[in-house]
């Protein structure tokens, strides 16, 4: 296998065109050889034999790599009886740290698969912790996978010391990739300036055009996709002057494509952010049919609410599991002391798996049912139309955004200005609404304020919603934790040791300080928001909006 699929080429170029492309890189560089003899300088051409690959691009659903400037690659020999082992070749798009290669965690044994999760494929090391705070709860999902048969031409110089090579791509069997022929021209180490020639000679071939798209992004292309294709943030197209009605259902229509990408994976429960974006989209959904003013037939509106609020519903179970499961080596290590073993925990961790996949099989279910496809319709009719339905248009949606912004505002000041040292947490937890209200309100309508301005508003807005979720977040846990091991005492398919019991009070223990902290943090970061700068950055939105 050539050694370039791990190297940083020093020159691309695509050959797209029909003949034997490798028949006529190798005879120009023998040409150059030739010539290169008759000034007194040595040098040859070294024809290595071909080689078959399998290249497997990488990434999460919502383009983590990609965003972070890398590439994973898995690299195969295509013959099923090769001896030479896969490797993952992890590459940085951004800047010119060197690529980072590793063995396959599952030695190669295990077929390509659509998703995998991420320590499943990365083996323990180096680039596991290069990759694992990119990746995070998320599986890899296959991109694009193609064959392709190498030929690589050694380039000599007179001390027989290779200084290039020139390494000649062609897609083979069901094209995939789209890619057809690309040529390379790698440069060893110390012999830039002979690599620089050598691409000069190989520019020259009839058909050959230097490229700047990488293989990976033509594949991508070729499957009709692009880098970044999906986000869970909102980019939706409006404009200051769109009639409200047609807005509203292009929101619908947007937050339902969103919604719909992420059920195959919630279906397939391929990892838990699946999940998590979809219920993301639904309360979007919903805040944004509680806006004032959004003229959409009341019938529609009131059905897609019904249908969103029972969504909400039927997902929350899943999801609160998948919360204790996520963040539980976490909150262990906060308790971690000497003397402690992790594995005290076990019987706990045993208990969230078998009644998360309770929950799961359960979800499925619902999510395949009558009811559940009613609820889809109910969201879709919501959004059908656009720019000509003969429905409600209502005036500008300049207009009702930035009174549902401002109302939105005034509702958590308001909120917030009525908590004291002893509400009860029922009151900071009515808050967490709000501002969750205001959150979703400022992103549907982003495209109609100051960038600038809508990050700073949006920053000081998640510093108090980081501390109200906290609260809400660990009262809620460390009530639930003592509930468990209640339960787990009580079913005899989970026997809780003394150990675990006591493990689990210790997690719950830790929560209530966690709480305790939040509480006290609250009112100097309320105090905050409810101050002048975000005052400001809220009547920024519009003053610097196209």
């Amino acid at each position: 296998m050539p050694r370039m699929v791990a190297d940083r080429e020093y020159l691309a170029v695509d050959a797209a065109v029909s003949g034997d492309v490798a028949s006529a890189v190798q005879a120009a560089l023998a040409k150059a050889a030739s010539r290169a003899a008759k000034q007194h300088r040595q040098g040859s051409v070294v024809a290595e034999p071909p080689t078959h690959l399998r290249r497997t691009w990488y990434d999460t659903f919502d383009w983590r790599l990609h965003k972070a400037n890398l590439t994973l690659q898995r690299i195969e020999s295509g013959r099923s009886n090769a001896a030479t082992p896969g490797r993952l070749v992890l590459a940085s798009t951004g800047d010119a740290t060197p690529d980072m290669t590793a063995p396959l965690a599952d030695g190669g044994s295990a077929e390509v698969r659509a998703a995998q999760p991420f320590d499943s494929l990365v083996p323990a090391g180096a680039m596991w912790s290069r990759l694992e705070p990119v990746v995070e709860m998320r599986a890899l999902s296959t991109i694009v996978s193609l064959r392709t048969v190498v030929r690589t031409y050694r380039v000599l110089n007179e001390d027989e010391k290779t200084v290039a090579r020139v390494v000649v791509e062609h897609e083979v069997g069901d094209p995939v990739g789209g890619i057809g022929c690309r040529v390379s021209v790698v440069a060893c180490r110390g012999y830039d300036a002979e690599a620089a020639a050598t691409a000069q000679t190989i520019v020259k071939v009839p058909g050959i055009a230097v490229t700047d798209q990488s293989m990976f992004a033509q594949a991508v292309s070729a499957i009709g996709r692009s880098p970044g294709d999906y986000s869970s943030k909102l980019d939706i197209a409006l404009t200051a002057g769109m009639p409200t009605g047609y807005a509203i259902r292009r929101v619908m229509r947007a937050l339902l494509d969103a919604a719909e990408r992420n059920v195959p994976g919630v279906l397939a429960d391929t990892d838990t952010e699946f999940l998590h974006d979809l219920r993301v989209a639904i309360r979007r959904g919903r805040s944004t049919l509680k806006i004032e003013g959004i003229a959409l037939p009341a019938a529609q509106a009131d059905a897609a609410t019904d249908a969103l609020k029972w969504l909400g519903d039927v997902t929350t179970p899943t999801r609160d599991l998948d919360v204790y499961v996520l963040g539980l080596d976490s909150l262990a290590a906060e308790v971690a002391t000497p003397g402690w073993d992790a594995s005290q925990l076990d019987p706990f961790r045993d208990f969230l798996a078998t009644h998360r996949a309770k929950e799961q099989a359960a979800l499925v279910r619902t999510l395949r049912t009558a009811r559940a496809k009613r609820a889809f319709g109910a969201w879709a009719a919501v959004g059908t139309g656009g720019d000509s339905d003969d429905g409600p248009v209502g005036p500008p949606i300049a207009s009702v955004a930035r009174a549902a912004v401002a109302r939105a505002f005034k509702r958590v000041i308001k909120a917030g200005g009525a908590i004291s040292a002893s509400s009860a947490p029922a009151q900071l937890h009515g808050l967490r609404k709000r501002c969750k209200e205001l959150r979703y309100t400022l992103e549907i309508f982003a495209a109609l304020h100051d960038p600038v301005a809508q990050r700073a508003l949006i920053d000081d807005l998640k510093k108090l919603q980081d501390c109200l979720g906290e609260f809400q977040d660990t009262e809620v846990q460390q009530h639930a934790i003592r509930a468990f091991a209640t339960q787990m005492l009580a079913e005899s398919s989970h026997p809780a040791t003394v150990e675990a019991v006591m493990a689990m009070g210790r997690l719950a223990d830790r929560l209530g300080e966690r709480q305790v902290l939040a509480r006290n943090t609250f009112a100097s970061l309320f105090e905050r928001f409810a101050g002048p700068l975000p005052r400001a950055h809220l009547v920024a939105l519009y003053e610097g909006a196209a």
